[in-house]
C-alpha cells in the first residue's frame, strides 16, 4: 500500500518536453559538480545527487529511445490495406515522432505524450489535474477546427474525458 502520493509535472513535460528536462538535468549536474568539494573529503550529499541525476537520464533517455520505437512499429503497421487504419497510426508515428521529446504542439501531440508517458509507469501516478495543463490545447483544437471541434465537443465535453475514455 502506498503512503505517499507522488504527482508528475505533465504541465513541464508538455511545455518543455523531456528536451527541456534533460537540458535541466544538466545543468543541475554541472552546478553539483562545482559544488563538490576536494577529492579527500568527498561530499557525500553531492555524490548522491549526482546518482539521482544519472538515473534520472537514464530512465528519460529509456523513455525516448520507447518513443522512438513505437513510432516506428506503428509506421511499419501502417502498411495495411485499410486507409482510415493507416491514417490512424501514421497520425500516432508522427506524433511520437515530435513528443515526449519536445514540447507538444497540438491537442492531439498533447494527449499522445501524456498517454505514452503515464502507459509507461504502470498507472503509478495519478493524472492529477488534466483540466489545466490541457486546456490551453483542447481550446486551440475546437478553434482551429470549429466544425470536428463542436461534433466532438458533445462526445469530449472537457479534455479529462478525452483522456479517460482513451486511457
Amino acid at each position: 500500500v502506498r503512503k505517499c502520493h507522488i504527482g508528475l509535472d505533465f504541465d513541464k513535460i508538455l511545455r518543455v518536453g523531456i528536451e527541456g528536462i534533460l537540458k535541466e538535468i544538466e545543468e543541475c549536474e554541472a552546478q553539483n559538480q562545482s559544488s563538490a568539494s576536494d577529492d579527500y573529503y568527498p561530499d557525500f550529499e553531492a555524490v548522491k545527487r549526482e546518482e539521482f541525476y544519472k538515473c534520472c537520464k537514464i530512465e528519460l533517455e529509456a523513455l525516448l529511445d520507447l518513443a522512438r520505437r513505437y513510432s516506428e512499429k506503428a509506421e511499419e503497421l501502417a502498411q495495411c490495406s485499410d486507409e482510415k487504419r493507416k491514417a490512424e497510426l501514421m497520425r500516432i508515428s508522427d506524433a511520437l515522432k515530435n513528443v515526449p521529446y519536445k514540447p507538444a504542439e497540438t491537442f492531439f501531440e498533447a494527449l499522445q505524450s501524456i498517454q505514452f508517458v503515464l502507459s509507461t509507469l504502470f498507472g503509478l501516478f495519478p493524472l492529477n489535474r488534466p483540466d489545466r495543463y490541457l486546456i490551453e490545447y483542447y481550446e486551440s483544437y475546437y478553434h482551429q477546427n470549429p466544425i470536428s471541434g463542436k461534433k466532438n465537443h458533445k462526445k469530449y465535453r472537457h479534455p479529462v474525458c478525452f483522456l479517460l475514455q482513451n486511457h
